[in-house]
């Protein structure tokens, strides 16, 4: 059975034509690692140059094929640019920060980088 699990630190509401649909979220956040590059000022104002990265780990429901599980959109992008999103069998998607209330997943035209 198909389940949503939500990693950030927020509610996910879901607008539809019966209602709202809240994803509550589960309590662990999948964030990525900052670290800091470079600092620099201008006028006074510190201005930070960061690297994120993904943590070594991902939490184990990024295995589990009947699991949707949600993250914010940097995490979705940063799992599709080193290509790890493609090689999990859960289905990751990010909020749609849109008044339509959806959320996202990254989708590609063929070839399908999951053939």
């Amino acid at each position: 059975m198909r389940m949503f699990i939500n990693l950030t630190p927020h509610p996910i509401r879901i607008y539809t034509k019966e209602g709202v649909l809240t994803i509550p979220p589960v309590g662990e956040v999948f964030r990525l690692d900052m670290q800091e590059v470079s600092t620099q000022e201008v006028d006074g104002i510190p201005i930070v140059t960061a690297r994120y990265e993904l943590p070594e780990r991902l939490p184990s429901c990024f295995y589990n094929p009947d699991a949707i599980v949600i993250v914010s959109l940097p995490a979705l992008m940063a799992l599709a640019t080193t290509g790890i999103l493609w090689q999990l069998p859960a289905t990751v998607v990010a909020p749609d920060t849109s008044l339509r209330g959806a959320v996202r997943c990254l989708l590609y035209t063929s070839p399908s980088p999951r053939d």
